[in-house]
């Protein structure tokens, strides 16, 4: 009798369980209930959850979640996940069990470095300088994740070459004046004083006073003969050569100074690649002196003198064939060569040979402010614009570097070590050009 009413008993609670509204009640409260309260659970069978959650089966969240299947996170509130996470991560998915997990993001998206960056978006997620806010530098890595190395715009050209007047031999760098190789040698009578260009087609014009030309296709290894230059004949007596001669490029136009210390100087251009010359200005000044000139890209160029000569600085901008001199970079009264470039903002710079302050004109070299310094007795011997960067290379062997317009400079090389002869004791005039 005892069992037939429990038999009884188990229909009764069937069929109370499949009536309207009774899905408000406890699962299994009848009987073995494993819910934490005795009302108020929705759940479906089988949960184990604490009161007030509303979970489908298989659950056993803390309070208060409404994940969908398979959820077990850890916060205790609020969690509404809909990937099955099971982990406290705000970003991504690092759920390691192999079993319950029914994720569908990623696993294994770690920052190791802590930059902030995940890995899937850090590019060396071992290194925390190096992440998609970073600040490129030019260090031989991409720092900032945007698959440039050292990029041109940012650290400039670190191909350059070096011509050296002592005995014609070329050097070359190309990690930005760190390491220099010969790397070949132009065949004209040495010692001379020599100029050097780089050529719209990427070839590079080498010349010396005597008005020889040589060009070089394939970065200084190899030498062919060019059409003599004016600046062979234009000195005094006539037919006689130039005392100095200097060159540079704007875009597809070249330009050349000759100074001879009993005529004024002359200012040459050619837009046939060197093929032929003709001559665009004078100035006033009767030098024998090393005098140097910088072109901008757009075609101004600026000629300046030793301190020697009171620094003079000329503005050629095709307007007069006649030229005066519009400014002072050195008021010192010595030093040597002349040094003149234009950097990337259009600005002068210049720096007088031995001395080693380096000055900055921003309005066309009518005014001249200081912009760095090297500490060092040893000569700045040419200067050079490579892109972002400017380079002053002395006659005795080192390598400075600017990364920041010239306030401050680093030495960085230096070409004397893999030089052909003593350059302490033997210097010659060198020049410096920067490769395509």
């Amino acid at each position: 009798m005892e069992l037939e009413k429990m038999w009884v008993l188990c229909l009764v609670c069937l069929l109370l369980a499949a009536l309207p509204g009774c899905a408000q009640r406890d699962d299994r409260d009848w009987g073995a209930d494993d819910d934490s309260a005795p009302l108020g659970d929705d759940d479906t069978a089988g949960d184990d959850d604490t009161a007030g959650d509303d979970d489908t089966v298989g659950d056993d969240d803390t309070v208060g979640d409404d994940d969908t299947v398979g959820d077990d996170d850890s916060a205790s509130l609020g969690d509404d996940d809909t990937f099955g996470d099971d982990d406290s991560a705000s970003l991504g998915d690092d759920d390691s069990a192999p079993l319950g997990d029914d994720d569908t993001t990623p696993q294994g998206i770690v920052d190791a470095d802590g930059d902030g960056f995940a890995v899937n978006l850090d590019c060396d997620d071992s290194d925390p300088a190096v992440n998609p806010a970073a600040i490129e530098v030019c260090d031989g890595l991409d720092n900032d994740c945007d698959g440039q190395v050292d990029p041109t715009a940012v650290c400039g050209v670190t191909d350059l070459l070096l011509l050296d007047g002592y005995d014609g031999s070329v050097y070359r760098t190309a990690d930005a004046g760190v390491t220099w190789n010969l790397a070949g040698t132009a065949p004209f009578s040495a010692p001379a004083k020599v100029a050097l260009v780089t050529r719209a087609d990427g070839g590079v014009l080498a010349t010396t006073t005597a008005g020889d030309t040589w060009l070089s296709q394939d970065a200084g290894v190899s030498w062919s003969a060019g059409p003599t230059g004016p600046w062979g004949s234009d000195g005094i007596p006539s037919g006689s050569p130039a005392h100095n001669v200097a060159l540079d490029a704007a875009g597809a136009v070249l330009f050349a100074i000759s100074t001879h210390a009993s005529r004024d100087g002359n200012l040459y251009e050619s837009s046939d690649d060197g093929a032929s010359w003709g001559l665009v200005a004078t100035w006033p000044v009767q030098s024998g002196m090393d005098t140097d000139l910088a072109a901008s890209p757009l075609g101004e160029v600026y000629i300046g003198h030793s301190p020697y000569q009171g620094a003079l600085v000329y503005h050629y901008d095709g307007s007069s064939s006649v030229l005066a001199s519009v400014g002072s970079y050195d008021a010192s009264g010595f030093g040597g060569a002349a040094n003149l470039e234009v950097d990337a903002t259009g600005a002068v710079i210049a720096v007088g040979n031995p001395e080693v302050t380096f000055s900055a004109s921003t309005d066309s070299g009518l005014t001249f402010g200081s912009r760095g310094d090297w500490i060092d007795p040893r000569a700045v011997g040419t200067l050079a614009n490579a892109g972002a960067v400017l380079y002053a290379v002395s006659v005795k062997g080192p390598v400075l570097r600017s990364e920041d317009l010239g306030w401050t400079w680093v030495e960085v090389g230096d070409w004397g070590m893999v030089a052909t002869h003593n350059v302490i004791s033997s210097s010659g005039w060198i020049d410096l050009v920067s490769l395509p």
